[in-house]
């Protein structure tokens, strides 16, 4: 948000997308086991907040949000959002990790400018 608050003006914008779930490269280094130990701790969450399982999506389709904000979605809108399943997601504050949607807190604009701030001050600091 942050980011796309600062440089739009010069033609330049950034989105935030939840993909969803699907399995690419980024758990290659969990072992069958505990793979499948994360998501049954999913299910398990979002079964007690009432919700339904998670399905996994294909690669295809776990693609598609962020092809569709590159290239179909309005660009005068995305920036101050979050990007799921092709659309704005919904505003969701449930209490569970798990849960579809954005929690409202995401799309403060005074947390992004504080995100910013301390990401600036970390990048220095290592630098």
């Amino acid at each position: 948000m942050e980011f796309d608050r600062r440089h739009r003006d010069r033609g330049l914008q950034a989105a935030s997308v939840m993909p969803g779930n699907s399995l690419t490269d980024l758990p290659r280094h969990f072992s069958p086991e505990d793979l499948q130990g994360l998501l049954q701790t999913v299910d398990a969450a979002r079964t007690e907040a009432g919700l339904p399982p998670k399905a996994l999506k294909e690669i295809p389709q776990a693609a598609a949000t962020s092809v569709w904000a590159a290239v179909v979605a309005n660009k005068d809108e995305i920036g101050e959002y979050c990007l799921e399943d092709c659309a704005i997601a919904p505003i969701d504050d449930t209490p569970n990790p798990f849960a579809d949607g954005v929690r409202s807190y995401a799309l403060d604009a005074n947390k992004a400018k504080q995100l910013w701030a301390k990401s600036e001050e970390l990048i220095s600091a290592v630098s």
